[in-house]
């Protein structure tokens, strides 16, 4: 894991430098994916070509990073860039900042970006042109209203909903092959 990391009583990692979410206005501190949601999003990503929408803490991005046949991690805040994304060592990952930098097809995307509802579905429209027809979104804090509410607004079909603590959840796009 990560240096510098600590443990919540919910299960996440979260840092004490972390200066708060800049979508957010600083108001909300990141916490990370846990690590049974790790795990998952490991397995699932073994030997796929990975997008990732936020990442934050990097843990998710590090668990990704380790099985995925490539990775490609956007976040664009500052302070992931600056503090973060140095101390992951992967040089194997393309970290951006911007959606409009990412180019390419994926098999999997994993959407755990700002968790405001104009975001999310920002999030999934940009998704579902990236996404190969028969890849996989993965959704990172279901419970959240906005997060739970663009996911209601967008057209998705439900594969699993894991029973992590953060609600972790799987879904496909319409007319896509099921895998």
């Amino acid at each position: 894991m990560r240096p510098g990391l600590t443990i919540t009583s919910e299960g996440n990692y979260e840092s004490p430098s972390d200066p708060g979410e800049a979508c957010y206005a600083g108001s909300t501190k990141r916490r990370s994916v846990t690590p049974e949601e790790a795990q998952i999003l490991q397995r699932e990503a073994t030997g796929l070509r990975c997008l990732e929408i936020g990442t934050g803490l990097g843990v998710s991005t590090m668990a990704l990073a380790v099985t995925a046949a490539s990775l490609c991690s956007v976040d664009s805040d500052d302070w992931v860039h600056d503090a973060v994304i140095p101390e992951l060592s992967l040089d194997d990952v393309v970290f951006v900042r911007e959606l409009s930098e990412v180019t390419g097809r994926f098999d999997m995307a994993f959407v755990d970006g700002c968790h405001t509802k104009a975001s999310v579905l920002r999030d999934l429209q940009f998704v579902a042109t990236a996404l190969e027809p028969e890849g996989r979104v993965f959704i990172h804090d279901c419970y959240i209203a906005d997060v739970a509410e663009a996911i209601a607004e967008t057209v998705l079909i439900p594969i699993c909903a894991y029973p992590t603590r953060c609600s972790l959840s799987s879904f496909r796009y319409p007319g896509t092959v099921p895998s």
